[in-house]
């Protein structure tokens, strides 16, 4: 990390501007490489070193360096990257340390696009299931019931057709069909609503660090827990991966967190689509989000534990 003297509140963005300016070439002297050579050649230069270390991350970085690059190409543009102020630290700070992470749990594209395809399909036969249960039910009921007399004549024991309105036959066979054909529709709409709600856990599941904050979304919401003043414990859950016969229960790691105040519970994987263990840099946000303003004692000592074991996964390269 770059360091700022308290006496120049600027100087941060300044040094940063220096060896930004350094791997774009030499923009004083009206000399601007093409972007395809400033990439190639950017990771091989010491300058590089510390914009990536200021920036955080590689993809920032090179984000930065873009910035500057147009701002070489275009010099009267207001860029802030050239602004030497204390607004220029607030705002590369800001950049390059964005406080909301999301963490990579969710479902990737191509399985979002297949469960959408099943799910149209699903919902599309139970629709028409639906509406032929339905009219089954009515259409039977009415046929069923206009073979019985209307009243003016009936049949007696002996099979004869005599006047007078005919006996209650209470639950008739009609009553029967319309039942079935309602229970039909019934399984029909329960059928189309898990397809709904199969999709909707497709491409709503998600999580995301914001400082401290974990957020988790599911199909039909959200929770949210501080993981520096939550209950955090490790765990295993059961998880499912294939279908048919080829389907395979895996044992993955998941962290819980229970929200003293409010009660809310949280349960993290800690592995996502394909079972890959989360990335280096998402296990060590966690860690340190669980550690952040915890005095170690006896009641916390479990939380410290959980965040050890998360140091050790983003430190393991065979995880």
């Amino acid at each position: 990390m770059l360091s700022r003297p308290a006496s120049d509140p600027g100087s941060t963005g300044t040094s940063v501007r220096i060896v930004t300016l350094q791997l774009v070439g030499s923009a004083s002297a009206g000399v601007t490489p093409a972007w395809h050579r400033v990439t190639r050649r950017m990771t091989g230069q010491p300058a590089w070193g510390s914009v990536a270390r200021f920036a955080g991350s590689a993809a920032v970085a090179r984000a930065m360096v873009r910035a500057v690059y147009d701002q070489a190409l275009h010099p009267a543009a207001d860029d802030f990257l050239l602004a030497p102020s204390w607004r220029t630290a607030a705002k590369l700070r800001a950049m390059s340390h964005p406080s909301r992470l999301a963490l990579s749990i969710g479902a990737t594209t191509g399985i979002k696009i297949f469960a959408t395809v099943v799910a149209t399909v699903m919902i599309g036969i139970s629709a028409v299931g639906a509406l032929f249960a339905f009219g089954f039910s009515f259409f039977a009921r009415t046929t069923v019931n206009s073979t019985v007399s209307d009243g003016d004549f009936h049949l007696d024991d002996s099979g004869n057709l005599v006047p007078g309105p005919a006996p209650d036959p209470g639950f008739g066979i009609g009553d029967g069909f319309s039942v079935i054909g309602l229970g039909g529709a019934a399984c029909a709409t329960l059928v189309a609503l898990f397809a709904v709600y199969f999709v909707l856990r497709v491409w709503r599941t998600g999580a995301w660090l914001d400082g401290t904050v974990l957020s988790v979304r599911g199909a039909l919401g959200t929770k949210t827990c501080d993981l520096s003043t939550a209950l955090v414990s490790g765990g295993t859950q059961l998880q499912r991966v294939g279908a048919g016969d080829s389907r395979t229960l895996y044992r993955v790691q998941v962290l819980h967190a229970a929200d003293p105040r409010s009660g809310v519970r949280i349960t993290l994987p800690l592995r996502g689509a394909g079972l890959a263990m989360l990335p280096a840099d998402q296990l060590t946000a966690l860690a340190e989000a669980i550690t952040r303003g915890r005095t170690r004692t006896e009641a916390t000592e479990s939380a410290f534990v959980v965040a050890e074991r998360l140091h050790d996964y983003a430190r393991d390269p065979f995880a």
